[in-house]
């Protein structure tokens, strides 16, 4: 019986483990000797460690119930499918989760300099490698990676990763030393991201270590990290990595990427229970457009019952007129359940509450109007049934106009 039942589930963030011969097998030959020794510090021996379990469980030396039971406790290269494919789908169903990202770990420090033929040689072999990794299984997205260093060779990395099989494309959240990741420059890489419906990515750690290391010189002895080698992050550390890749998205919505780019997609996971979303909408045509932001925090995720419940905290703002302010904020909870019929069917009622307070200025000097403010409330109670790829609902509204919705669309 898989660890996870009753609903579908998406793993945003998990990750190959590297062994030190892994990348350079993936390099041109040219390039294979400048590509720099995976270095682990403190963590090489878990690394040595776990490629001798690895082989012993090849070798059938090791049983499906230790492997099982050790599932969800070891961790690093210890985990199960750490480092090898075929283990990595054999965990997917051990776990049943139904797609899975999967970015590298520490493969970019072999490769990251000034040296613009090593950093994008080093970049074409880990894509090469996370697509071979991910490609006998439809379920693993292999995230590529692409520096911004060069506007050029990123947008040709891009084209390279899409054309390997990189489901998703993650870049550093700090920019490049010359200009920022919102230069024109740059636009090529997010056309073919818009283009390719592939989604751009950040991630923790990815832009480098905002803390400065003299916090760590307390006079005390140093904590080992996770990976118990004391090299990677310590709990102080934690406290600030979400600053680069919030600096890197404000960046992006000030300098107005994704208003020349709508179809752009970003995901940014915050933890397990926490994500936020920003997106923005334009009308062909249509002189203004919606851009708005979400925070939303899973309150309840049990998966033995199938229960799950919610909030959300959104807003939305107008932009295009220049004689109008239009906002509006909401807080959303909801409380749904599932229930499997069978492997292709599933039903869902739910039940929910909203709130929502609406502003408008009109900051034209041609008419005077004053400003309003406008707050409202809505019950809603429905179901969703999920047919293979189809999806039927009904939803009923209890507000001032209460209201009967009917939905159908594909997708899981």
């Amino acid at each position: 019986m898989p660890y996870a039942e009753g609903r579908v589930y998406y793993d945003a963030d998990s990750h190959v483990m590297e062994t030190s011969d892994w990348l350079v097998t993936y390099a041109d030959p040219d390039l294979r000797e400048r590509i720099r020794p995976l270095y682990l510090g403190g963590a090489g021996k878990l690394a040595d460690a776990a490629v001798r379990d690895a082989d012993a469980r090849k070798a059938g030396e090791v049983t499906v119930e230790a492997i099982e039971d050790g599932l969800m406790v070891r961790k690093g290269w210890s985990a199960y499918g750490a480092f090898d494919a075929e283990e990595r789908s054999h965990a997917l169903d051990l776990l049943g989760f139904d797609k899975q990202l999967v970015f590298s770990t520490f493969a970019p420090t072999q490769f990251l300099d000034g040296d613009p033929d090593l950093l994008y040689g080093g970049t074409r072999a880990h894509n090469r490698a996370m697509a071979e990794f991910c490609a006998h299984d439809d379920r693993l997205i292999a995230v590529g990676f692409v520096p911004l260093d060069d506007p050029a060779r990123a947008a040709e990395a891009v084209d390279e990763a899409l054309a390997f099989g990189c489901g998703a494309i993650l870049v550093p959240s700090n920019p490049p030393k010359t200009h920022s990741p919102t230069h024109p420059d740059l636009d090529p890489v997010w056309a073919r991201l818009q283009d390719a419906k592939v989604p751009l990515t950040l991630h923790v750690g990815g832009g480098g270590r905002p803390l400065r290391r003299s916090f760590h010189e307390n006079g005390r002895p140093k904590p080992t990290d996770f990976l118990g080698g004391g090299e990677n992050i310590r709990s102080k550390d934690y406290m600030v990595l979400h600053n680069p890749p919030e600096v890197f998205v404000a960046c992006m919505v000030l300098d107005g990427v994704f208003e020349k780019f709508p179809g752009l997609m970003l995901r940014a996971g915050v933890s397990a229970r926490t994500d936020v979303g920003l997106y923005l909408t334009k009308s062909p045509g249509a002189n203004y457009g919606f851009v708005g932001g979400q925070v939303q925090h899973s309150l309840v995720g049990d998966t033995t019952k199938a229960w799950a419940a919610a909030a959300r905290v959104s807003f939305v703002s107008m932009y295009g007129p220049a004689d109008l302010n239009f906002r509006v904020y909401g807080v959303d909870l909801l409380a749904s359940r599932r229930f499997a019929l069978s492997r292709w069917a599933t039903v869902s009622p739910y039940v929910g509450a909203s709130t929502y307070l609406s502003s408008s200025h009109e900051k034209t000097a041609a008419v005077s109007l004053a400003d309003e403010h406008v707050a409202g409330a809505q019950a809603m109670l429905g179901t969703a049934v999920q047919l293979s790829v189809v999806r039927l609902g009904v939803e009923y509204n209890v507000a001032t106009v209460q209201s009967l919705t009917l939905k159908v669309g594909i997708g899981r």
